[in-house]
């Protein structure tokens, strides 16, 4: 018997019956029986024990797994975003064309409507000076409103110079009782140039106008 087995018995046998010894007690028969197994068991010749090196091993594999599991979940995730990106930069590109196009169709509607306006207002002050008919200044303002500022300035005033040149030389009275300028030919020549033939160079730039 061991030593103190005997104290250790009487005093369990004392022990009330929801009472139980200590799980670990080296006297009791079940504990003593649970500690022989596990020495066995560790003692077995098949049993595999790792040391600290192995250990090492195993956890970094562990680590190394976990990592590459997470580096592929991860590149799958930002190749999923760069495709979606590149869509939406798709969308943008093709919202950025449209746009433009947009844009560029309210410039030319601005554009046509401000040469509109002009063409009706340089043909006013064309009709002013002159005598054209209404379907030669129709056929001609559009090329009137294209004109820079001065220049159509400069050609109205060659008009109104070229008319009042014609009343001076004894134009015709027209139905209204105004003189009437010379007669003007669409190839670019007239019947008369003035008396003294002064009007050329102004009689040129009378049919440029005109031929616009």
């Amino acid at each position: 018997m061991r030593p103190g087995q005997a104290e250790h018995d009487r005093l369990k046998a004392e022990l009330p019956e929801t009472a139980e010894c200590v799980a670990d007690c080296p006297y009791c028969a079940d504990s003593r029986e649970k500690a022989s197994k596990e020495e066995n068991k560790v003692s077995e010749p098949n049993a595999k024990v790792y040391d600290q090196e192995s250990v090492d091993a195993l956890l970094e594999s562990a680590r190394s797994k976990a990592a590459e599991e997470a580096r592929s979940e991860t590149e799958t995730e930002l190749a999923e975003a760069k495709a979606a990106l590149t869509v939406k930069n798709e969308e943008l590109e093709a919202a950025n064309a449209k746009v433009e196009e947009l844009e560029g169709q309210i410039e030319e509607r601005d554009e046509k409507e401000r040469l509109d306006t002009l063409a009706d207002e340089r043909a006013a002050k064309v009709a002013e000076v002159t005598e054209f008919s209404e379907e030669q200044i129709s056929e001609r303002k559009e090329g009137w409103a294209k004109m820079s500022d001065e220049d159509f300035d400069t050609l109205l005033a060659d008009f109104k110079a070229v008319t009042e040149s014609a009343s001076a030389n004894g134009g015709a009275k027209n139905k209204g009782g105004k003189e009437k300028p010379p007669a003007s030919k669409i190839d670019g020549t007239r019947e008369t140039a003035g008396a003294t033939g002064t009007d050329t160079d102004r009689m040129k730039t009378f049919m440029v106008g005109l031929n616009a």
